[in-house]
């Protein structure tokens, strides 16, 4: 008997191990795209010229998207797709998407748990653009750096290809994806929020002090976090998260118009006093002013760490070397009492 119960529990054991096996093969990882930082290849199939021609009603049109799963079997998601952005589809060749995932179709592949998600493509074919698409991939990163607080962003190779043309035709160049708004709330333990107007002292002050910082550090204006554009939600180029009760907070995206970007085609707002992205301006809110002793600490704390973030060697050597110059500036001022008094303090918005 005690040979025959050895027995069962040695077949017990091994059937245990191959069903936890045949699970692990069948269930993604929790989370995995974006907490792996391997570049992705992916390709979009899609009517893209049909989409470019609608860009003022922004349909959403039926493509799929297939790429190599986490557990390195190809995959095909049925999915849609439509274009997005303000500035860009003035200024691109191919606009930024949003890619609108089935919840029901997602589980257990590389994109379990997603819905919609932006891809920042690059506007144009040449190679400053790869540098400006390269730029603001970076400057998530370093946002990254300094908060949890903050989209994620996973780099890729994407193939284009375009089911509406006469002949075969595709494209391939380099695009990042964005956490989707649902996405960063619920992990972070929050709720999107849809609100059209946000007082300064509803915003969680010391990460409002963060990120007017770091506005301020990448030459960035072109942003908000108490109203929107006329007519739309709260805040240019910022996602409302927060829990009842508690302070909000906005979180940042879009950044081609900074100046660490300097895009050819970026240009201040007319109602700024400054003629170019590269010159900064403080547009952070007095009543926060409190808060930036301990977020310039925070993020001289990182200042190693940003700056091997732009020593990308994918960049060109002119574009890297003048992220970092621009970089350098930047903790140049906040180091300097009088200059941070003078270009950060005293410049706060009332």
């Amino acid at each position: 008997m005690l040979r025959i119960g050895k027995l069962r529990a040695a077949v017990f054991v091994a059937l245990s191990l191959m069903l936890a096996t045949a699970v692990a093969q069948d269930a993604s990882p929790p989370d995995s795209l974006f907490l792996d930082e391997t570049p992705l290849a992916l390709k979009i199939s899609a009517p893209f010229r049909e989409l470019a021609r609608a860009d003022e009603d922004r349909p959403e049109f039926d493509a799929v998207i297939e790429f190599a799963d986490w557990n390195g079997s190809d995959t095909a998601i049925d999915i849609e797709v439509r274009i997005r952005g303000r500035s860009r589809l003035d200024n691109c060749d191919f606009p930024p998407l949003s890619l609108d995932f089935p919840r029901d179709e997602v589980d257990g592949t590389l994109f379990t748990g997603q819905n919609r998600l932006k891809l920042v493509t690059q506007c144009k074919q040449s190679d400053s653009f790869r540098d400006y698409l390269t730029h603001e991939f970076l400057i998530y990163r370093m946002l990254n750096q300094l908060t949890d607080r903050s989209f994620r962003v996973r780099w890729a190779t994407v193939e284009y290809v375009y089911t509406d043309a006469n002949r075969e035709r595709s494209r391939v160049e380099p695009a990042f994806l964005i956490e989707g708004d649902w996405e960063v709330a619920q992990r972070l333990g929050m709720q999107a929020v849809e609100i059209e107007e946000i007082a300064v002292d509803e915003l969680d002050a010391q990460y409002a002090a963060l990120m007017s910082l770091f506005h301020y550090m990448i030459g960035n204006t072109d942003w908000a976090t108490i109203l929107g554009p006329p007519g739309e939600l709260c805040c240019h180029n910022g996602k409302v998260i927060g829990n009842s009760g508690e302070p909000f907070v906005v979180l940042p995206y879009d950044f081609d118009n900074s100046g660490l970007v300097s895009a050819s085609y970026a240009v201040p707002s007319d109602i700024l006093p400054i003629r170019s992205v590269r010159r900064r301006l403080y547009r952070g809110y007095c009543a926060t002013n409190h808060g930036l002793t301990a977020a310039m600490l925070h993020i001289n704390q990182h200042a190693e760490s940003l700056r091997n973030l732009l020593d990308d060697e994918s960049l060109s050597d002119r574009a890297r070397e003048r992220a970092l110059d621009y970089l350098d500036e930047f903790f140049e001022i906040i180091n300097d009492p009088e200059e941070r008094q003078e270009q950060i303090h005293e410049r706060c918005l009332n």
